[in-house]
């Protein structure tokens, strides 16, 4: 497990307590938690560092669209 995967697992738990604490932004903290904890996963497994930056930067720009477009089908 490389040191990248400790720092998104340690994203991860932190999103998990702001979400504590601040309960009605669960959508940011959902979308931060769900891109940090892929990215440790992928630490986690022994990939190599760009991937796992890759990982988080593709998880959290597809959560960024989906989050856009979805708060626009509302309205």
């Amino acid at each position: 497990m490389n040191q990248l995967a400790f720092l998104f697992f340690g994203l991860f738990v932190l999103s998990m307590f702001l979400y504590l604490l601040y309960p009605e932004r669960i959508r940011l903290w959902t979308l931060l938690g769900l891109a940090s904890f892929s990215a440790g996963l992928m630490g986690a497994f022994r990939y190599p560092d760009p991937y796992v930056l890759a990982t988080f930067g593709v998880a959290l720009v597809g959560g960024l669209i989906g989050w856009v477009i979805f708060s626009r089908r509302k309205r």
